[in-house]
This record gives structure tokens, C-alpha cells and sequence, in this order.
């Protein structure tokens, strides 16, 4: 049986990908010409069905075991992150993060910058908001980064593997910030000596929902 043709949602090459291996039942492939790793999907999933209450408290195997529970530990490595963030960017700009969970970033953020958040989680925005956070509960659209941006910084921390076309994000992120404006991305390293080794085994190899592995 001849593989089917599949365009590439990071680069846009149409490629026969190479399958790598299966995990929790969804096939892992990467693109021969960019060298990036996906999950083959349903297409009638969405990234909203993703995220719920189980996923930050340990109901899911490929969620966190207890995200509140870990604030003051994220909160200690987004100050060092904020400290390499600010000698790149002037205090006082607008800064967006999207993907905020709970707004653990924008709490320490704030003391730099006008903070927005954008989080798909109902119930992770609305703890946010009750806490005075800028957190809409919603994926990025034009119409609302037009109305609260444009933005001198825009955040995705560990974010960028979990969204289904991470090429339009990035294209929505470039009309929307300012010239100048820093975009600071984390994701796992998928050709990493350890993820080669490791493969499925490893964390940030985690099919959904993880669905991009980038390099």
C-alpha cells in the first residue's frame, strides 16, 4: 500500500513523511524536507477538546499531575526567563503570552509590562481573571489582537507544539507585533541527542497533546 502525500503544516511541503512510531495509538511522522515530527490527528479534533480541568490535575497521562500546585517552581524559572527577556526588550511595552494556563508568567511579568494573556482552558482563565489578569478565555484571532495589540513581546511557553497549524499562529504573531518586538518561543528539541535515543519514551515526544515536535 503506497503512503499518502501529506503537506507539512510547519514548512508547506507536500512530501511522503517518514513514520517514525506509534504512541497512546496515534502514528508519529516527520517531513523529510524540514525535519519536523507531527501527529497524525483526527480532523475533526480541535485544541479545545485538549484542554480541560483533568488535564492540569493529573486526570490525563499526557497532561500535569498538579499545575497549581507547581506555582512558586514555574514561577522562579519564568523570573529567570523574564531576566534574559528584559535585556532584549524596554520595560513598559505591551506583552502578550498566549497559552497563560493560570497566568503564573504574567504575575511575574507584570512588574515589566501591560500584560494579556490567552487561554483555552475555561477554568485556568477564569482562576486567572479572578486574580486581576488581562486573560481572555480564546484561541488568537485577528479581530482580538487588533483591538488589544499591537504588542512589543508575545510569549509561547512550551505552547507552540501543541497548536494544530503552528505556521499561522506565527504568521497571525508577525501582524501583530511591532517592529522590533521580540517573540520568544520554548518547545522541546525533537532531534536532540536524547529524543533520538529516547523516542517515544521521551516527555515532549507525548502525542496529544503534543502535535508538533520541532528541531
Amino acid at each position: 500500500m503506497t503512503e499518502p502525500y501529506i503537506t507539512c503544516k510547519t514548512c508547506g511541503a507536500l512530501d511522503i513523511p517518514q513514520f517514525l512510531f506509534k504512541k497512546w495509538g496515534y502514528d508519529i511522522y516527520f517531513c523529510g524536507v524540514c525535519g519536523t515530527g507531527f501527529t497524525v490527528i483526527d480532523s475533526d479534533l480541535t485544541i479545545e477538546d485538549l484542554y480541560n480541568k483533568e488535564y492540569f490535575q493529573g486526570g490525563r497521562r499526557d497532561g500535569y499531575v498538579d499545575y497549581l500546585g507547581s506555582e512558586n517552581i514555574l514561577k522562579r524559572e519564568y523570573k529567570k526567563l523574564l531576566s534574559e527577556l528584559t535585556r532584549h526588550s524596554l520595560p513598559g511595552g505591551r506583552l502578550l503570552e498566549i497559552g497563560c494556563a493560570f497566568g503564573f508568567f504574567l504575575s511575574e511579568a507584570l512588574s515589566f509590562y501591560d500584560c494579556f494573556g490567552l487561554e483555552l482552558s475555561a477554568e485556568a482563565a477564569r482562576y486567572a481573571v479572578n486574580r486581576g489578569f488581562k486573560e481572555y478565555n480564546q484561541s488568537p484571532d485577528q479581530d482580538l489582537l487588533k483591538k488589544i495589540g499591537p504588542f512589543d513581546v508575545v510569549v509561547l511557553l512550551d505552547v507552540l507544539e501543541h497548536i494544530i497549524n503552528p505556521t499561522a499562529i506565527i504568521q497571525l504573531i508577525r501582524e501583530n507585533i511591532n517592529q522590533n518586538g521580540i517573540l520568544l518561543i520554548t518547545t522541546g528539541n525533537f532531534s536532540s541527542i536524547y529524543s533520538r535515543i529516547s523516542k517515544k519514551k521521551m516527555e515532549v515526544n507525548d502525542p496529544s497533546p503534543a502535535l508538533t515536535f520541532f528541531h
